[in-house]
């Protein structure tokens, strides 16, 4: 492997004073003959390997002389991987993410050609996909700050592209294989030795080469944080040392997927060094909304509702996206679903401590007016925020709910139903989370139904099954959902008409979430 020159600045530079992009360079000699050189890596016929030098030779004449191309970027940064390793494939993203950020609507293939843009993306990705997975233990270990520096480039790739593109290729997708690259460990300084060291015992060779094999190798192989020079910025140190800890948050994402030490860490690394809320206007931030095609990706994923993909999906984009606070309720949800109770919990009190610190993040804005949380991740917040309290008062909340049910089913079993009544109504009055009051229009509705069999409720419960498909707590609050559905079924079944029997649709949805209940209600129906 052999360095090439080449100018890394070649990607911003303008190629004329008044033709800033040049001219399409397709029909050039010097296209032609660097395209002849990547056919080779799928002809079957070929004789000899793609001469990559002469790749990267080629590519850097012509972004520099001819014109700006985004297959001539493309296939630069390919060339570099080979030629120059992993910092080269630094040094090629940070060429097409010049290319895009400042070439968007005059580089070629044209603006119209979006097509052809986009399968050129997705013919790097597999590339460097194939070629990162065979060969990555073959590259030498890259400089850590030329590590942060890829990922940097990366993400505002992929942020830039989105910009222009709603149907952008799928660069998340590479993410996890560039966070993973062998990456250089500082030089540690020299231990200081006492003048009269005590003796240690011998160490059999087997036995020593075991105990560094174990030390040395803790899976996944990163780089070891050193201490800030003098006079370092602080908040730069403390950035460098989160982005060291990515790749171990990947290698809990993909081997250990309900470990809570992943979503301890993961939120550690979006959040730590957040000091205080963006500037905003109105509740309006500058910050610029995910893009169109992650929320449709994220909000394809969750109508599946295959809780795996749900946590794959949010955990994987939580640290490019840490202000879209939706993704915390969408992994707590699907992590209950999976029976994952402390990794579930964990999410919940990252996220509660987040928005006990900056409690006027969770009611902000992007710069298109989409909230950093929606009105389902509002009424999951409350949860554990106690409606901008802290996490910590969760227990008692719930505490105290628990109290003031149980004083209130104390009174109707007494003949006093309408003191219980009031006293859950006073209590709901008193109450500013939706939650909260949910739960206490629930805990009503449940006295009604158990000591007055006189009482239809259905008309009392119908707005609280409203609620419960307004914000989908089938999926974010299976525990609460389950309640409010195994009431409402059976209220149904007690007075609704003759068809209201074991195929009500309301058994249905109390089965996706407890069948044993659902069936119980379906033949005390039947038996009836």
């Amino acid at each position: 492997m052999s360095a090439v020159l080449f100018d890394r600045d070649v990607g911003q530079q303008p190629i004329q004073a008044d033709h800033p992009a040049g001219v399409s360079p397709r029909d050039g000699e010097a296209f032609a003959a660097l395209k002849a050189h990547i056919d080779q890596l799928t002809d079957i016929h070929a004789s000899t390997a793609v001469d990559w030098t002469s790749v990267v030779a080629l590519a850097n004449g012509i972004l520099k002389q001819e014109g700006k191309d985004l297959a001539v970027g493309t296939w630069l940064a390919a060339g570099l991987l080979e030629t120059a390793g992993l910092t080269g494939l630094g040094e090629g993203i940070r060429v097409l993410r010049d290319l895009v950020a400042t070439y968007w609507e005059d580089m070629s293939p044209a603006v119209t050609r979006m097509r052809g843009r986009r399968n050129q993306i997705q013919w790097l990705l597999d590339h460097l996909n194939e070629r990162l997975q065979a060969g990555r233990d073959s590259y030498p270990a890259m400089p850590a700050a030329a590590h942060a520096a890829m990922l940097e480039d990366w993400e505002a790739l992929d942020s830039e592209w989105q910009r222009h593109d709603d149907e952008a290729p799928a660069f998340y997708g590479l993410r996890s294989a560039l966070r993973n690259l062998p990456v250089e460990a500082p030089a540690q300084p020299e231990p200081v030795v006492d003048a009269a060291p005590q003796q240690a015992p011998a160490i059999a060779p087997a036995a020593a080469q075991a105990a560094v094999s174990r030390s040395a190798a803790p899976p996944p192989a990163a780089s070891i944080a050193a201490p800030p020079a003098a006079g370092a910025d602080p908040g730069a140190a403390a950035d460098a040392a989160l982005t060291g800890l990515r790749p171990l948050v990947d290698w809990y994402l993909q081997t250990q997927p309900t470990l809570p030490l992943l979503f301890r860490l993961n939120r550690v690394c979006a959040w730590a060094t957040l000091e205080q809320t963006p500037p905003a206007q109105g509740g309006v931030t500058l910050l610029m909304p995910p893009p169109l095609q992650i929320v449709s990706s994220f909000e394809q994923i969750a109508q599946t509702g295959e809780p795996q993909a749900v946590v794959q999906f949010a955990e994987s984009h939580l640290i490019t996206h840490r202000y879209w606070l939706d993704l915390n309720r969408a992994s707590h949800a699907a992590l209950t679903r999976l029976g994952a109770a402390d990794a579930a919990a964990c999410v919940g009190f990252e996220t509660g401590r987040l928005v006990a610190r900056l409690p006027q993040l969770a009611g902000m804005k992007f710069n298109d007016g989409q909230p950093f949380a929606d009105a389902q991740t509002l009424a999951w917040l409350e949860s554990f925020t106690g409606a901008g309290e802290g996490a910590s008062t969760t227990h008692d909340d719930a505490d105290d709910l628990q109290s003031l049910s149980s004083a209130a089913e104390a009174d109707a079993a007494a003949g006093r139903l309408d003191d219980a009544l009031d006293r859950l109504q006073e209590a709901a009055r008193r109450t500013e989370g939706l939650r909260k009051r949910f739960r206490l229009r629930l805990a009503q509705c449940a006295l009604l139904h158990r000591f007055d069999d006189r009482a239809d409720i259905r008309a009392l419960m119908s707005p609280l099954i409203d609620e419960l498909d307004a914000h989908r707590l089938q999926q974010w609050e299976p525990e609460l959902a389950r309640q409010a559905l195994a009431l409402a079924a059976a209220v149904e079944l007690r007075y609704g008409a003759e068809d209201a029997g074991p195929s009500h649709p309301l058994l249905a949805k109390l089965a996706s979430l407890d069948c044993r209940a659902a069936w119980q209600l379906s033949q005390s129906t039947a038996a009836a």
